[in-house]
């Protein structure tokens, strides 16, 4: 329901302000909003932008449909689609060298990307140039501290993977924010018991349960206690 009077607020924006930037910014929220519950519009409303924004010379948001397509495309599949637009946000990018915010997009986009394919060398290079590109207490870089720290772990890196998931922790703790927190523990819980420590990894894992639980969050609740489970079996510890 939440999502629905979402959609229908920015779609009353586009309706009312068309034709200026209130309108084109309301459109790539509206991208996100729908990215997963209709992919189709989601592109739809995508090329809007793309249109609009050439005509309008806006970057940063034509860099924002770009973005979003190279996303929509790789979970539909389309890799040579996704592929495409992920060389115009490198084009865009070296056009605009000045330009932060455009960088910024590029970096994490392509991070992802290869991020999604399982190609972590390749992700780790982008999502690094992203993080310090982007050095303010935020969200988005306290997610960017967790992406990169599981891109560590899957690289089998697992001190470099418990030192930047430890920072995304303190991060999303100053931010109060309970569900970035409840993911950070659980990854910390899933480094330290690869590290074979396994009395350092149980107290993460008991403390991710306890936000989990908070949070209502079904299914991450399962992952945190598989994790402490698999600590007590390691410990010998049957409950």
């Amino acid at each position: 329901a939440a999502q629905t009077r979402a959609i229908d607020s920015l779609q009353r924006v586009i309706v009312e302000h068309a034709g200026d930037t209130l309108a084109l910014k309301a459109r790539l929220n509206l991208i996100f909003e729908l990215s997963r519950k209709d992919s189709q519009k989601a592109k739809s409303y995508s090329y809007q932008v793309i249109k609009l924004a050439t005509a309008m010379h806006r970057i940063k948001e034509l860099q924002g449909a770009y973005a979003y397509l190279v996303t929509l495309h790789q979970n539909s599949g389309s890799l040579d689609s996704a592929q495409y637009y992920l060389t115009l946000l490198e084009k865009t990018s070296k056009e605009n060298p000045n330009n932060v915010s455009v960088a910024l997009t590029y970096y994490q986009t392509t991070g992802l990307f290869y991020k999604n394919l399982g190609q972590y060398n390749q992700a780790l290079p982008f999502m690094l140039k992203a993080l310090n590109l982007n050095a303010g207490e935020n969200e988005n870089h306290a997610g960017q501290l967790l992406n990169v720290g599981n891109t560590y772990f899957n690289l089998g890196d697992l001190k470099n993977a418990a030192r930047f998931h430890l920072r995304s922790l303190e991060m999303f703790e100053k931010l109060n924010n309970k569900r970035g927190q409840s993911f950070c523990l659980n990854s910390l819980g899933n480094d330290f018991f690869k590290l074979n420590q396994f009395d350092q990894a149980a107290p993460y894992f008991h403390r991710s349960v306890k936000l989990k639980q908070e949070l209502q969050d079904k299914r991450g609740l399962i992952s945190s206690w598989t994790g402490l489970g698999d600590v007590y079996k390691e410990k010998g510890q049957f409950q």
